[in-house]
């Protein structure tokens, strides 16, 4: 838990003109975004995940810079695009840890 969850829980308890710090709540994307740069950088240097999905994290966390935050305070549609790529890009990062580590795909054939 970070200062924007506990941030949400305040807000959430209190009405909307209650005074509530609202950087709290307005850090939360940033530091998403920061955590994947500096998560991503580590996975980098580290050879956990091969080709491409070395390299996903990194890109995701830069992605929620330079392409989501413009898109979402732009058109509603072009959020909603930027998010559903964002989304998938989760879903080629899950691919390539699934593929990284044999134990799990052996989990999941079993299911």
């Amino acid at each position: 838990m970070d200062a924007a969850d506990f941030g949400r829980i305040l807000a959430g308890r209190s009405g909307p003109d209650d005074g509530q710090p609202w950087w709290l709540l307005a850090h939360h994307g940033p530091a998403i975004g920061l955590g994947m740069v500096i998560a991503g950088v580590g996975l980098a240097r580290q050879p956990v995940l091969a080709g491409a999905g070395r390299w996903l994290l990194l890109a995701m966390g830069g992605y929620v810079f330079v392409v989501m935050f413009p898109a979402v305070f732009g058109p509603l549609v072009a959020g909603r695009i930027a998010i559903g790529v964002w989304m998938l890009m989760f879903a080629a990062l899950g691919a390539s840890l699934v593929r990284a580590d044999p134990s799990v795909r052996v989990l999941t054939e079993r299911a």
